[in-house]
């Protein structure tokens, strides 16, 4: 065996982990552009919402239509409160 040659046993490992290596990064990379792909879903629809016996105003509330329908009917299911929304 020459200086510094490895042997055929520690080489193959040193491939195997190289592709383990690739492998692993890949699956990495792919769940990153997964993660950035779902968080680019667009914010189009807000709700504006009062609270008409105090007119209490929560700030505008953006997301997903399906999203801003679920806020207003959880604002408008408060018994205690009387709110007014509208959708822009």
């Amino acid at each position: 065996m020459k200086n510094g040659a490895k042997p055929k046993s520690q080489m193959s490992r040193t491939i195997e982990n190289s592709e383990m290596k690739t492998k692993l990064a890949f699956i990495i990379l792919l769940a990153v552009v997964s993660l950035i792909l779902k968080s680019c879903e667009k914010l189009d629809v807000c709700a504006t919402c009062i609270e008409t016996t105090t007119s209490y105003n929560p700030g505008d509330f953006c997301s997903t239509e399906k999203a801003v329908d679920a806020y207003i009917r959880e604002l408008e299911s408060t018994a205690s409160q009387d709110w007014q929304c509208t959708k822009n």
